[in-house]
């Protein structure tokens, strides 16, 4: 990540850039337009605007889409995905065993896809767990979805201000699989 100018070496392939919206003044705003699972496109709530949140850990969705999201997981053993928990987790068994079972993630701002393998939004020993899938949910009344780190740990970027645009790409330290199309 990077405020006010581009580090070539902390990306692969090309940048994408995005204008913020104006919307939401107060955080570093874009335009939300979809979700993906395993490459196919799922039911939408009425949230409009991605907001980039560096203080955030994970990925928020609004509910309608944290519940589409959570019903393609629910074939996996491993995860418990019930109401119990805000995130998919395992007790017993490490991300290690559970990724295999998991399908790209793929959050679509304006028209650039960003693709998430399952390594990238999955955490091992995190609260208590052997492994939790680093995605929850918000109202749907906010109208938003939250990028957090589990986002940033995928994509490289650029925050700049002066004029007023996000520029993103794969993470040159991420791992194999995240694409930006």
């Amino acid at each position: 990540m990077t405020v006010g100018g581009i580090d070539h070496t902390g990306y692969r392939g090309e940048l994408k850039s995005h204008d913020l919206v104006k919307k939401l003044d107060l955080w570093w705003t874009l335009n939300y337009s979809g979700l993906a699972y395993d490459g196919e496109k799922m039911g939408k709530s009425e949230a409009k605007y991605a907001i980039m949140d560096t203080g955030t850990s994970i990925i928020y969705l609004p509910k309608t889409d944290y519940d589409n999201f959570r019903r393609k997981l629910h074939h996996i053993d491993e995860l418990d995905c019930s109401d119990k928990y805000d995130f998919c987790v395992s007790k017993y068994h490490h991300c290690d065993d559970i990724n295999p079972k998991l399908a790209n993630f793929t959050i679509l701002l304006d028209n650039v896809w960003y693709t998430i393998p399952p390594k990238g939004y999955t955490l091992p020993n995190e609260q208590g767990f052997q492994c939790m899938v680093a995605i929850s949910h918000i109202p749907d009344s906010e109208e938003i979805i939250l990028l957090g780190d589990t986002f940033f740990r995928n994509f490289y970027t650029s925050f700049d201000y002066e004029k007023d645009v996000v520029s993103m790409g794969v993470n040159a330290a991420a791992y194999v699989g995240q694409r930006v199309e």
